[in-house]
């Protein structure tokens, strides 16, 4: 009866560490993509059950095994999927990506499940349910599928420098790698119920994968805190996530002070790789998944090879366990690595692998799904990046200005109006993705000031229709964005024709310009008026 709860329990674990993972890359990805980063995950998991099951079984064990064990080797198989999903977050089509899952449940995870049982067979590999190998190879998977896949729109400057893309919702992406380490725990628990572990041993065993996550995430939270001189929130619970991974391969064999060791280490390596893939490697990772499951799969098994009592380097069982770790993760990688690489430049290569500049920009959601945004009611979906190129602008300092008296009372109507130089207002209403490339263009001609607003609406096109569940939704407003400026000494036609050349493509839905004429402007600061208050600390 024990092990049918057992069993229960591994289920629902599997079905947490898959709410786990959709929460945290719909929590890192952003709003316009998180209807699509869901369902992939969901996709990934439903596509991977179904593969290792009826195909990649007889790859992974070359006959009929146990029920047992196909059960628990074809939900780490499933869940190995969503890592690579979270990888390609934001740019790969869906149709592309569900391929993509089939290929590595039925093909490569199962030939990395037989390289485990070659291994743990002829050199005594310690991998339980073949996670850290799976894990490896998910990493791996991940690292070059994103490589090969390139990064979203406007992460990297021609020349390699990286900018940020935070995710729409850190806190959800926090929880959701809470439930994930949840589930890998319960998941661990189960399986060791089920092969027999005592009381004790299963006692042990969630000792150290708490103890190997907690310091984890601490000595990430220190790191972070001593590197970037503000703790790292994101960081710091990816580490705890890394340690929990890291210490599946060895939870009942470790002491706890090997296991702090191996904590510390998964802190210090968790930032250091996400770090390094991000600014050095050029690898767009949003969620930062595919680092954690190599970098944690990878030290769990050495770990194992290095700390296990009994049979570790540095508890008296020699290098034959270490060696076996270190043969393994390396056939899993290099094998990992071009089976990924290869499948997905085939994809590059027929065209089906990644999303247009276009539809990138718009989003996944309304791209791939038919959805305009899954926050559409509360929020627009403003995204200015350009698809063509992206602009990095440092804040200059500029010297305080002295602070001036309060002038005289403004009259109203301007005195002397009739003499002082005529004051313009123009409304640019344009794309979106136009807005980067609007700004550096008005700045040439001598534009600095501007205000710029998130707007929606349509014009004679009417927006355009779509469908949810089936049921037509007539999507009347397009997310635009309008910019304002005002001015003097700039002539208004070429601020006009400027901004003509900017934004034209040709196609419906360009833009208007639309100018007024102003009687006057005041600044608040000083009082002053018309003309002299449009010169400021930079004049136009």
């Amino acid at each position: 009866m024990e092990n049918i709860y057992a069993l229960m329990m591994s289920m629902a674990a599997a079905l947490l560490a898959l709410l786990g993972y959709i929460a945290t890359e719909a929590g890192f990805a952003r709003a316009k993509n998180t209807g699509n980063v869901m369902i992939k995950a969901l996709a990934g998991f439903c596509i991977g059950v179904p593969c290792f099951l009826f195909a990649g079984r007889y790859l992974a064990f070359g006959g009929e095994p146990g029920a047992r064990t196909l059960f628990f080797t074809a939900l780490s198989a499933a869940l190995a999927v969503c890592v690579f999903a979270a990888a390609v977050m934001g740019r790969m089509r869906f149709s592309a990506f569900c391929v993509m899952s089939a290929l590595l449940a039925a093909v490569l995870f199962p030939l990395t499940v037989r390289a485990s049982s070659f291994f743990t067979a002829q050199f005594g590999l310690l991998d339980p349910m073949n996670f850290g190998l799976l894990g490896t190879a998910a990493g791996t998977a991940g690292f070059m599928g994103a490589k090969v896949l390139g990064a979203r729109l406007g992460k990297y400057t021609k020349g390699g420098v990286a900018h940020a893309m935070p995710g729409h919702n850190i806190p959800l992406s926090l929880c959701g790698i809470l439930l994930l380490s949840l589930g890998v725990v319960i998941l661990a628990g189960s399986r060791a119920v089920v092969d027999g572990a005592s009381e004790d041993t299963l006692l042990r065993a969630m000792e150290n994968m708490i103890l190997c996550g907690g310091l984890s995430a601490l000595t990430a939270l220190l790191f972070t805190a001593i590197r970037y001189r503000k703790p790292e929130i994101t960081m710091t619970i990816s580490a705890f996530l890394t340690g929990i991974i890291a210490s599946f391969p060895g939870c009942m064999g470790l002491t706890p002070a090997f296991s702090s060791i191996l904590g510390f280490l998964c802190g210090f390596l968790t930032v250091l790789t996400i770090e390094n893939m991000d600014c050095h490697m050029n690898v767009d990772d949003p969620a930062g998944l595919c680092g954690i499951t190599l970098v944690g799969s990878v030290l769990g098994l050495l770990g194992s090879g290095l700390f296990y009592e009994g049979r570790g380097l540095f508890a008296g069982g020699g290098f034959q366990l270490l060696g076996a770790a270190a043969l393994g993760i390396l056939a899993v990688g290099i094998g990992a690595g071009l089976f990924s690489g290869i499948f997905t430049w085939i994809l590059h290569w027929l065209k089906i692998l990644r999303l247009t500049p276009e539809q990138e920009i718009e989003g996944c959601d309304l791209s791939e799904h038919g959805m305009a945004s899954v926050y559409h009611d509360f929020a627009l979906n403003l995204d200015t990046t350009d698809c063509s190129d992206s602009y990095l602008y440092a804040a200059e300092g500029c010297e305080e200005i002295e602070e001036l008296e309060a002038h005289r009372p403004y009259e109203y109507p301007p005195v002397e109006a009739g003499d002082r130089q005529p004051l313009t207002k123009i409304e640019i209403v344009a794309r979106k993705e136009k807005l980067e490339h609007l700004k550096r263009a008005l700045n040439d001609i001598g534009i600095t000031g501007m205000t710029v607003f998130p707007v929606a609406g349509c014009g004679v096109q009417k927006g355009y229709n779509e469908r949810y569940r089936g049921v037509p939704v007539e999507i009347q407003l397009r997310a635009k964005i309008r910019v304002e400026v005002v001015v003097a000494k700039v002539p208004v036609a070429e601020v006009v024709n400027t901004a003509r050349r900017v934004l034209y493509s040709g196609h419906a839905g360009d833009g208007k310009i639309f100018i007024y004429s102003l009687n006057d402007v005041v600044r608040v600061r000083t009082g002053e008026s018309g003309y002299d208050a449009m010169q400021g600390a930079s004049s136009e």
